[in-house]
């Protein structure tokens, strides 16, 4: 493996972290930094167009449900991770993921699995490792994973932080360096 091989690796890594962080905290900036701005995503019969389009669309619509009274989060995890080299500055990668989102139906808090795979072209334009195609395989999904969920914050209620949509997310709050919701200082960098 070359060493610019281990830089394409850990920075596939960072933007499927950066993907799940923005999408599942609605940090549109973040989650639109994943992909170079002629990217294309193809979403199913959701979306196929420009990814930074897709991306306002989603959060957009995440805010718009939220605002009109709608519980309701996403948790995206990536599991396995194959990269394949194509080029000096261009590589395929297939991500699988899980995704569970938390939605209302009928009054009742429902949580749907989606399993599938991200099939991502990515290019380094500058130094800089970007998504610029993706497509979004679906190899399963229910829209009722586990029955009704606890709530935030709770393990039978055990008072962990609640995880949150927006600002106010406890790790987006950690990130930009200010005082955790339980009141303590962020760790000194």
């Amino acid at each position: 493996m070359r060493t610019d091989d281990i830089e394409l690796h850990l920075q596939v890594h960072q933007l499927l972290a950066r993907y799940a962080h923005g999408v599942d905290r609605g940090d549109l900036a973040m989650a639109q930094s994943v992909f170079w701005p002629d990217a294309v995503d193809h979403h199913g019969g959701h979306w196929h167009g420009n990814a930074h389009a897709y991306m306002a669309d989603l959060i957009g619509r995440q805010d718009a449900a939220r605002a009109a009274g709608a519980s309701g989060s996403f948790q995206h995890h990536f599991t396995s991770v194959l990269i394949e080299r194509t080029g000096d500055d261009t590589a395929r990668v297939v991500a699988a993921f899980l995704a569970f989102i938390l939605y209302q139906r009928e009054g009742e808090d429902r949580v749907a699995l989606l399993s599938g795979r991200f099939l991502d072209e990515v290019q380094r334009r500058d130094g800089v490792w970007r998504v610029a195609a993706r497509t979004v395989v679906n190899d399963f999904s229910t829209d009722d994973a586990l029955g009704a969920p606890y709530g935030p914050g709770s393990w039978q209620s055990g008072g962990y932080l609640a995880g949150r949509y927006g600002s106010d997310d406890p790790a987006r709050v950690f990130l930009s360096g200010a005082p955790t919701a339980m009141g303590e200082p962020a760790i000194d960098q």
